[in-house]
């Protein structure tokens, strides 16, 4: 199972390191807590801080960064400067500017060592989050946002007046991808709708979606867009295990030429989750657009195709979602590129059967904007990853080239430095 680590957490860690290189800093914790709740807002005291050279100028100009909300204090993340002979020599120090409120007992917080600052370390944490390149399943789809990753909900439009129409994030609820579209109703016929897709007349088209149902019942519905008319309920499903709908749609009629999906309570009161891919491919060869992060065609590994599952029940076209492994894709695909593009990269196939195609490709590491965000990247590898930054960025190869290798240890031991995953850093490969 993956574990989230903060970014607030992994800048801690990078600082633990840095501060045993600080004649002041390397004598405290790091983390540091406050013994004692800041008469005002611009100290913190703790009785941790008379270690070593009492000198009133001992922590002049070290920037102090708030880890950790008690719901009294700062916030996370709020930073401060020690003020020019801001220690009293015993448990106070004296920043400046003002925190929001005053560092209350037990807070913790980071006392940079000089020549550091919050900025630069988070920097570094970003840098190795967007050169990390992971493994990962892309869906090509004729649907937009097919694999939910845009976390826009007004792809997903309203039928009718649901009770919930929410994205979800709760493992159980997700087959593929980071969230899945939950969907409870009160009535017949309600649900959920896909964005237009464009297709050919007379154009043969493969559906593929999961469905999970926690009550009542969801029928999946394509609809023909052009003529505002349902077009036929592909499959009805009440199974609380994910299960696949799939079914070629033959043909497209001659004056259609849009398409949506509807995922629609076809019982009065019906709870249901889609989850990613949420799969229209054409037996055409099309041109499907790639994501953009999708770069260069070195990020793709292998093409593949997912054959059909095991029935679940009597219902037609609904079969036990991943009941059967990936194989390699036969035949290939075509990529098209051309940087100043708005769509640089386009893949092209033809699906030639009833199994949708999948592409297993290399992405990189979502980057995390604030000190909350978490990612799911070993915290050790992205310590010492970032560590061979700054110290690269200092000129201090020695260092750089030591934490390099600690980085590439722990990859190897994660299993990051296979064929599965790369991490680049501009004109240096250090995995």
């Amino acid at each position: 199972m993956t574990t989230a680590t903060s970014r607030i957490q992994i800048e801690q860690d990078v600082v633990g390191v840095l501060a045993q290189l600080d004649a002041e800093a390397q004598l405290l914790p790091v983390p540091l807590a406050a013994t004692a709740t800041a008469a005002d807002t611009t100290s913190i005291r703790s009785t941790t801080l008379d270690r070593g050279n009492p000198s009133t100028g001992r922590y002049d100009g070290m920037i102090v960064k708030i880890l950790d909300d008690t719901g009294a204090g700062p916030a996370v993340g709020e930073t401060s400067m020690v003020v020019s002979s801001g220690y009293d020599g015993t448990d106070k120090i004296t920043v400046s500017p003002a925190f929001t409120a005053a560092v209350i007992s037990g807070q913790q917080f980071l006392l940079y060592p000089r020549r550091w600052a919050p900025e630069t370390v988070v920097a570094a944490i970003r840098r190795v989050l967007r050169g990390t390149r992971q493994h990962h399943l892309w869906a090509p789809s004729l649907i937009a946002d097919s694999d939910m990753d845009s976390g826009v909900l007004t792809n997903w439009d309203a039928v009718g007046t649901p009770t919930t129409r929410e994205f979800v994030t709760t493992a159980a609820n997700i087959l593929h991808g980071e969230r899945s579209l939950h969907i409870i109703t009160n009535a017949l016929t309600e649900g959920a709708s896909t964005e237009i897709a464009y297709v050919g007349e007379n154009e043969t088209l493969l559906v593929s979606v999961p469905i999970q149902v926690i009550s009542g019942s969801c029928a999946v519905v394509a609809r023909n867009a052009t003529a505002g008319s349902d077009l036929e309920t592909i499959a009805t499903v009440d199974d609380p295990l994910f299960t696949e709908v799939r079914k070629l749609l033959i043909p497209i009629s001659s004056d259609m030429e849009e398409l949506t999906l509807r995922f629609l309570s076809a019982t009065a009161a019906s709870e249901f989750y889609v989850s990613p891919h949420v799969i229209v491919q054409s037996q055409w060869e099309r041109h499907y657009a790639a994501p953009s992060w999708l770069e260069s065609e070195a990020q793709i590994v292998d093409a593949l195709y997912l054959p059909q599952g095991y029935t679940t029940s009597e219902v037609s076209y609904a079969y036990a979602a991943l009941s059967r492994a990936a194989r390699t894709l036969p035949g290939g695909y075509q990529l098209q590129r051309s940087d100043r593009d708005v769509t640089p990269v386009r893949v092209s196939f033809a699906n030639p059967g009833n199994d949708p195609v999948y592409f297993l490709c290399r992405r990189p590491a979502a980057d995390v904007t604030t000190d909350s965000g978490t990612t799911i990247l070993d915290r050790e590898y992205v310590r010492e990853k970032a560590l061979s930054l700054l110290w690269a960025d200092r000129g201090e190869d020695q260092r750089a080239a030591s934490a390099r290798r600690k980085a590439h240890s722990r990859a190897t031991a994660m299993g990051y430095s296979g064929p599965l995953l790369r991490i680049d850093e501009g004109p240096e490969v250090a995995v």
